[in-house]
């Protein structure tokens, strides 16, 4: 029986290192671009509110459009979060197959145990990370998107009623916020296995 090469069998280790940080860095770059671009697209749909010519516009159409975009940004929000989740899953896949490797060279060799301080894997979930606050952001922003949604709808059916009390249009809002992060951020977090 041959002796196994283990050059070969280092240069593929080595390769496969540098793959997993490599997709480790594009996951966190490819976070902080959904992101990103969620913010541009709502500030343009607001921008789009604010800068209509409404002269010679039937305002119940426009309105309803209005409330048409503004329902799909909520949506567009919903998604963002669900890439978010993902991305800090696959994040911790990838660091959790770096992980395996550095177990298996430290128990081949325990002098090297000191240069991998960091081998302990994160919880998927934490309410302090830099990714969580982006999710945090994301769902207010869809919120306050599904809120302008039902007062421009409303105000379709009837332009002459004044819209619900801002208030009521705020709360909602938050609730909206607040269940768009746990629907579509922390469940898919919640139980994921690194690995």
């Amino acid at each position: 029986m041959a002796e196994p090469d283990r050059s070969l069998a280092h240069d593929l280790i080595l390769a496969e290192f540098e793959y997993l940080g490599k997709a480790a860095f594009q996951n966190n770059e490819e976070r902080a671009r959904a992101s990103q671009l969620f913010f541009v697209t709502f500030l343009t749909l607001v921008a789009a509110v604010y800068s209509s010519q409404l002269e010679n516009a039937r305002l119940e159409m426009v309105y309803r459009a209005f409330a048409i975009l503004f329902g799909l940004l909520t949506c567009y929000g919903a998604l963002t979060l669900l890439q978010l989740a993902r991305f800090r899953q696959s994040w911790m896949d990838a660091a959790a197959a770096m992980n395996v490797m550095k177990d298996q060279v430290v128990a081949q060799d325990k002098t090297l145990a000191p240069y991998f301080a960091w081998r302990t894997l994160p919880r998927c979930f934490n309410w302090r990370s830099v990714g969580f606050l982006i999710a945090i952001s994301v769902s207010l922003l869809s919120g306050v998107a599904l809120g302008a949604a039902v007062m421009f709808w409303r105000l379709s059916v009837d332009p002459e009623k004044a819209p619900a009390p801002w208030g009521t249009a705020i709360t909602g809002g938050l609730v909206a916020s607040a269940l768009l992060i746990v629907a579509f951020y922390w469940l898919p977090l919640r139980g994921h296995q690194a690995g």
